[in-house]
């Protein structure tokens, strides 16, 4: 008999924390009372305004911050901000993955934690550019350092910053949560007949005397 293909269900958890990554990603993330940069910056806006958001930062008396004086000194390294253009293609990439093994009952564990770490690798990308001035950063006393209280820095998060950390907590569930694979159903096989009275053999019926 031919083999029944498997088949299980799309993955809804990372369904949901795609579309929400995706939709934090075109919402503003943060706004910081700068002067100079007081308008709220998107996702998608980070790496185009993070040249002017050094500078304002500069101009606003941040310059002796050992990470914004590495920004603002070598532009070349601050062009990691765009590896944040790689997130969308990374979650398309595992949404239609998930797509294709769900019609084949497959699970490819491995996207699944590719796709969940995608929001960390911009981040990574910045901090290995400028790891030396975040360590001397850090060093200093880190965000404590900075002239910001606590409540006034998240009152400058934006809902997009909520919705994207929200849907990277979805992300990151998906990794542990599979749908199972359907068993595939045996197909009925048609009652056999019973030719026990055919395959008998005839015996003669006896004469009559």
């Amino acid at each position: 008999m031919p083999a029944v293909p498997r088949t299980r269900m799309i993955n809804f958890v990372l369904l949901l924390g795609v579309a929400a990554v995706m939709v934090g990603f075109f919402l503003p993330w943060f706004t910081l009372q700068v002067p100079g940069f007081d308008q709220p910056v998107a996702g998608f806006q980070a790496p185009l305004l993070a040249h002017d958001f050094v500078t304002a930062l500069d101009a606003a008396g941040y310059g002796e911050n050992p990470v914004v004086a590495a920004m603002r000194d070598n532009e070349t390294a601050l062009y990691a901000v765009f590896a944040l253009y790689a997130l969308p293609l990374l979650l398309l990439f595992g949404l239609i993955n998930d797509w294709r093994c769900a019609a084949k009952g497959k699970s490819h564990w491995w996207i699944r934690i590719l796709v969940a770490l995608a929001p960390a690798l911009p981040g990574l990308a910045v901090y290995l550019s400028f790891r030396e001035a975040f360590s001397a950063w850090f060093s200093a006393g880190g965000p404590g350092s900075l002239p910001i209280e606590p409540m006034e820095a998240l009152a400058g998060v934006g809902y997009g910053a909520w919705t994207f950390l929200g849907g990277w907590l979805l992300l990151l569930l998906a990794i542990f949560i599979a749908p199972g694979v359907k068993k595939p159903e045996t197909p009925s096989l048609p009652p056999k007949a019973d030719d026990s009275a055919a395959a008998a053999p005839k015996l003669p019926s006896p004469r009559k005397p």
